[in-house]
């Protein structure tokens, strides 16, 4: 499926559209160069902060006057605050200040769990709070059909997960050359990442690619993870966690080199790669005394730096042709 940017580029070359209507045409679909992008970036930026530091803000209000606001007092607060969330989102239409204000709905439904497992002291584990936090999420995401909140709670699912492992004792474990705590991180990132590609692909909705992209690093950081554990502690007896990194890295290349191009998915491969073979070359040199071979390894490290540099901006010039 061609980009919107491969569309205009074919129709401005076989004249399709004149010079008069190329700069309208390139403001539709949101390809104009603004006269002032730092505004825009920071107008984005500052309302994602205010958004944060107000759902925040109201957590803090409440710990620090935990004995001035009382019981009822501290659970009006959470609650009319999270209404107040719900309702400026329901008002808003579908863009940035409906997806901020989610956010802090969402977050302000976390601390409302947080306050009745602190007030009523219910026992509960920290990841049975996050569990129960993602899965509440779900009909909101559903619902609202918001990407920031199916990202947020991918967080929350990782970090009960984690601390699920971390409270069972299970988070040194081995299996298969790896942590099972790795393995089931990769996976769960990675077919999200499936996933998220698969929707992208049949969609055909021409939605930012960041949201994307950030589950894409997740997949990524997961897997390299895996990889770099198995390395370091050198179980490389077992090949699994290096032939999943392969394969991971394979079909990276596939999805964004030959299907359709993103500089910045293969900037992640890249550093991925710099950062095994530089973790694979230490473990081999380990029992090497000589100040030199840490030398000839940095040397490795700036000529891989270099050649994936020298390899991006050459992408980055074929695609611009």
């Amino acid at each position: 499926m061609a980009s919107t940017r491969q569309l205009l580029s074919t129709w401005i070359d076989r004249g399709d559209l004149s010079s008069d209507q190329v700069p309208q045409a390139l403001a539709v679909v949101g390809l104009a160069s603004s006269s002032r992008p730092w505004a825009s970036f920071l107008d984005r930026v500052l309302l994602w902060l205010g958004g944060l530091c107000l759902a925040l803000g109201v957590l803090f209000l409440i710990a620090f006057n935990w004995s001035e606001l009382g019981r009822l007092g501290r659970f009006a607060l959470v609650e009319g605050a999270l209404l107040a969330a719900v309702v400026v989102s329901l008002r808003m239409p579908q863009g940035l200040s409906r997806d901020v204000a989610l956010v802090v709905a969402g977050l302000l439904l976390g601390g409302l769990l947080a306050l009745f497992g602190q007030t009523y002291q219910t026992g509960a584990d920290p990841w049975q709070l996050f569990a129960l936090w993602a899965v509440l999420l779900v009909p909101w995401a559903l619902a609202s059909a918001s990407v920031v909140l199916w990202l947020l709670m991918l967080a929350l699912v990782n970090l009960s997960v984690s601390l699920y492992f971390d409270a069972w004792w299970l988070s040194n474990l081995e299996w298969a050359g790896g942590r099972p705590l790795d393995w089931l991180l990769s996976a769960l990132n990675l077919s999200a990442w499936a996933i998220a590609h698969g929707w992208a692909q049949r969609s055909g909705v021409d939605a930012s690619p960041w949201p994307l992209r950030l589950v894409a690093v997740a997949g990524g950081v997961a897997v390299s993870w895996l990889a770099l554990v198995w390395i370091v502690d050198g179980a490389l007896n077992q090949l699994w966690p290096g032939l999943a990194w392969v394969a991971w890295l394979a079909v990276l290349v596939w999805c964004y080199r030959v299907k359709q191009p993103d500089l910045f998915m293969l900037a992640g491969g890249c550093l991925s790669v710099i950062v095994i073979v530089t973790a694979g070359l230490a473990r081999a040199l380990l029992d090497i005394a000589e100040p030199g071979v840490w030398l000839m390894l940095g040397l490795i490290v700036l000529v891989m730096v270099m050649a994936a540099t020298a390899w991006l901006r050459w992408l980055q010039r074929e695609l611009v042709q």
